[in-house]
């Protein structure tokens, strides 16, 4: 009699765990193939080119244009979202940046209801673009609370968006952070270097957009040096900007960003060690966490500033780069083939 009547608990016990398992399965599955993650799209958008030699390149994690809700517990306004997709365009295009890096941008994400925003901004004459998707699951608990406030289901990434023609796109996976639980890591994001090529008036010029980890400093300290040998990689051949969300404040102790700026002949825009502008939050900047990084022997700087006239679109400011190609740079061959 015991044993009958503890049956149906026994079996609905079974079931709970049946149901959960396959709960957290479908949440922390990916919907996108890898051909979608990482592609190079090409549109016929309307755009403007000056033809002054003078290139501009504007890195900006713009926070899925959340402004100072990111990662909070809120109840996600669709007409704010929109709003703030509206006035990001327009800044954008009244500067016109020849190329962007993108950071934290959303592809298919519940949370910024389902806007591509990296094709929202292709339309101001950005007709070469690289995606990279770092985050693709099916639903995310967080922020923690009531599933009001959870991102639900999010496609998001990196994206370099550029006026003239990209030839070559390679994302590079960074290290995750060790000994983290299975039920948190199967939710976590991937953190990227997101090498891409673009031809610069027959010149080619490497932009590696990265985004580290902003938790684990040890595990920050490994990208850093991944990304480092990145930079080396690249940057003894081609003109190249190495820029994004490093999370790495020179003010915090034993700042991992000082390996960086150790580099021989690197420049850094808007930045030297006695005197720069913080980027993060907009709301009251006290951290720089955003940067342009650039080979001098390749690249002649004209000027950088941080682009605060965005405001709280986003909880990060834009650093904006105006420069020239020295005669030094690399050029493709004639038939126009990247061998690369």
């Amino acid at each position: 009699m015991q044993n009958s009547s503890l049956k149906p608990i026994a079996i609905a016990l079974c079931a709970v765990i049946i149901a959960s398992g396959l709960g957290f399965i479908w949440a922390s599955s990916p919907s996108w193939s890898n051909a979608e993650k990482y592609a190079m799209l090409a549109h016929r958008y309307p755009t403007r080119i000056t033809d002054d030699n003078v290139y501009s390149l504007l890195s900006y994690n713009i926070g899925y244009l959340s402004g100072l809700t990111n990662n909070r517990a809120v109840v996600r306004d669709p007409d704010f979202q929109q709003a703030n997709m509206q006035s990001v365009k327009q800044r954008l295009d009244e500067l016109g940046a020849d190329i962007l890096a993108v950071q934290e941008i959303d592809y298919q994400a519940d949370r910024s209801f389902n806007v591509n925003q990296q094709n929202e901004i292709a339309k101001l004459g950005y007709n070469h673009v690289a995606q990279a998707v770092n985050w693709d699951v099916n639903y995310v608990p967080f922020p923690y609370g009531m599933p009001s406030v959870h991102f639900g289901r999010v496609v998001s990434g990196q994206s370099v968006l550029s006026k003239y023609p990209m030839i070559k796109h390679r994302p590079v996976i960074l290290d995750r952070v060790p000994e983290t639980p299975y039920y948190r890591d199967a939710f976590y994001l991937d953190r990227l270097a997101q090498v891409v090529h673009i031809v610069l008036d027959q010149q080619v010029v490497v932009v590696i957009n990265v985004h580290l980890e902003s938790y684990d400093r040890t595990t920050r300290g490994r990208q850093l040096q991944q990304v480092i040998a990145l930079y080396k990689r690249y940057s003894t051949r081609f003109p190249t900007l190495l820029v994004g969300d490093f999370n790495s404040d020179p003010v915090s102790a034993n700042a991992h960003i000082h390996e960086l700026l150790a580099i021989p002949n690197i420049g850094a825009a808007a930045f030297s060690i006695d005197n720069y502008v913080n980027t993060y939050n907009s709301g009251a900047a006290d951290q720089r966490l955003d940067y342009i990084f650039y080979n001098r022997a390749f690249i002649a700087p004209i000027d950088g500033r941080i682009a605060t006239e965005f405001g709280q679109l986003s909880d990060h400011f834009p650093v904006l780069f105006r420069f020239k190609l020295r005669p030094l740079a690399v050029h493709l061959p004639t038939d126009d083939a990247p061998r690369l």
